[in-house]
């Protein structure tokens, strides 16, 4: 899709030769004028939060240094 949007191909016929929605290649196209990229960036931290907070994280590591 992207070479073919840089070629200057219209999108219905990139969707066409692709066999993709005209969606995707609105997709691609805008990403490529906004990000300069296929994939948009990430947005925010992924992954699951901490358990515990960095206080206690720092409490608890002195709790057991100095303990043994």
């Amino acid at each position: 899709i992207k070479r073919f949007l840089r070629l200057g191909w219209h999108p219905d016929a990139i969707a066409g030769h692709e066999r993709c929605s005209r969606h995707a290649v609105s997709n691609v196209q805008e990403n490529m004028q906004k990000y300069g990229n296929v994939r948009r960036p990430l947005q925010g931290r992924l992954g699951r939060p901490p358990a515990i907070s960095n206080e206690r994280r720092k409490a608890l590591f002195n709790k057991l240094i100095y303990s043994s």
